[in-house]
């Protein structure tokens, strides 16, 4: 599951949650061809990119457009 979340304070900033079932589901879908096509499209539109474990479940990525 895949919440992204545009920051009110600079909309520039977009947040996005992402919620795996488990560390192994996150690993394979990090793994799959679209995931890793998708991934190499959306880096290349940002300036920075950072992310976070949370509770082993929910992986944070914070873009910068």
């Amino acid at each position: 599951m895949y919440t992204p979340y545009m920051s009110a304070e600079n909309p520039a900033e977009i947040i996005v949650f992402a919620k795996y079932v488990d560390q192994e589901a996150l690993e394979t879908h990090s793994q799959t061809p679209y995931h890793k096509t998708a991934a190499e499209q959306i880096l290349n539109l940002v300036e920075e990119r950072s992310t976070d474990i949370l509770d082993g479940e929910i992986t944070l990525f914070k873009e910068l457009v």
